[in-house]
């Protein structure tokens, strides 16, 4: 089977910035999923943890030069048991246990081609599961909270595929995964009250906050997460502070960033300002008319009724995807049990074109210039290329923007206060001049 490098769920944070690259990662995922529709497979597990970026050349490397890919070096030792009376345990016994790490290539070697993977969920559509494994923040009602009467369709996969795309771009889930009750809280405020038979089964599971009315009391048109009252508070103090009433369109349009670590000499760019104890903040917001392309597809995806959610052929025309569909990306699905899978071939790449070599923005004249001169030494023979990405660091600097991010207690604070605390404050905050929420 294939080596594969990092996943996509730290996609927002290293590559967030670049929407042209998210839309085409987007679009083949997307196509991906397309592929599997038309062949009657339903994924079941679709997210961002089963989507792996291609490493190039992989076939071609030394276990040495694979090994330089991992950045962590981290391990630890395994003692002997303090008493065993049986034989000495080292044969049976590993020396050192390492930690799970993906591979990190350098520029050169890594791709912009994405594979999906783990077909552990997998199913054909004509003999579906009762549910399936799907976290809960990629899994719609219908895997929530399964009912006798109804079977689980593709409708499953766009689900995922919507809650995906809005973690890759926008840098969180749309509903959340806190708790069934907070998920299916978030739904009712953006979808209205839940409908049967979801209704009698969230009832019946005991998922019911204490502070709402017991099930007697309400009415089909009431929320069951939160007293309809509460519901038009939400929506009015969300209009008067934000400007919008609806949920989903708070999440698209609401202002987005993270904080991180500054590299000493840092010159920050024009979405990141300094905000003290060597850390900056970085702006992610998502732009008027792309936010209202995405309010659009999500709106078409996220449905309580699997038969009106949008199919993956009509995800791939949406105007949002549309102008990246089959432009730059070539597409490959992959998993051991499902290796005759392959949906698409590197046809959209012009010659030599594959063996070109992706530098960092910040690279010098001179290095670019060596760059070329390596890249059309790469199209004689590429085991030159791989060398030279691997051994020559003057050349080529490891271009993992994930490798920089140490200050991870500033960047999960950050998280803390923009998704935890306005839960239980309204207002705007601030910490040293940053706007924390508001």
């Amino acid at each position: 089977m294939p080596v594969f490098g990092r996943s996509l769920n730290d996609f927002w944070h290293d590559y967030g910035g670049d929407v042209e690259f998210t839309r085409g990662v987007s679009t083949q995922i997307t196509e991906a999923l397309a592929f599997l529709h038309s062949k009657g497979v339903c994924h079941g597990d679709f997210r961002p943890r089963n989507m792996l970026f291609k490493i190039r050349y992989i076939d071609q490397l030394s276990l040495d030069q694979i090994l330089s890919m991992f950045t962590n070096d981290y391990r630890l030792d395994v003692p002997p048991p303090p008493y065993s009376p049986m034989e000495d345990p080292r044969p049976h016994l590993p020396k050192y246990i390492y930690p799970s790490e993906p591979l990190r290539p350098p520029v050169g070697l890594a791709s912009r081609d994405v594979v999906v993977s783990d077909f552990g969920e997998a199913y054909h559509i004509s003999e579906p599961p009762v549910s399936t494994g799907i976290p809960l923040a990629y899994a719609p009602p219908e895997v929530i909270l399964p009912n006798k009467t109804a079977t689980l369709s593709f409708g499953v996969d766009i689900w995922a595929l919507g809650q995906t795309i809005g973690e890759i771009r926008l840098g969180h889930g749309i509903l959340g995964d806190f708790a069934v009750s907070d998920y299916f809280r978030s739904m009712e405020d953006i979808l209205g009250p839940l409908p049967e038979p979801y209704r009698t089964i969230y009832f019946e599971r005991g998922y019911q906050r204490p502070s709402c009315p017991p099930a007697s009391e309400l009415s089909p048109t009431d929320p069951v997460t939160m007293k309809a009252e509460e519901m038009a508070k939400n929506r009015k103090q969300r209009l008067e502070r934000e400007g919008f009433e609806g949920y989903l369109e708070s999440i698209v349009r609401s202002a987005k960033g993270y904080g991180t670590s500054m590299q000493p000499g840092e010159v920050l760019g024009p979405d990141e300002r300094d905000v003290g104890f060597g850390c900056k903040w970085v702006t992610r917001d998502v732009p008027q008319q792309e936010a209202d392309q995405l309010l659009d597809l999500f709106t078409k995806i996220i449905k309580y009724d699997p038969a009106e959610r949008l199919s993956a052929s009509d995800i791939l025309a949406h105007p949002w995807l549309e102008p990246k569909k089959r432009e730059y990306f070539a597409t490959f699905m992959l998993d051991e049990d499902y290796e005759d899978m392959y949906c698409a071939a590197d046809e959209n790449k012009g010659p030599g074109e594959a063996m070109d070599v992706e530098m960092d923005d910040e690279d010098t004249p001179d290095k670019q210039i060596r760059a070329e001169e390596m890249a059309a030494a790469a199209r004689e023979t590429r085991q030159d290329v791989v060398e030279a990405v691997l051994f020559d660091a003057e050349t080529l600097q490891q271009g993992d923007p994930g490798a920089s991010r140490q200050n991870w207690l500033f960047a999960w604070f950050a998280w803390i206060a923009k998704f935890i605390i306005p839960r239980l404050y309204g207002g705007p905050m601030t910490l040293g001049g940053l706007d924390i929420y508001r």
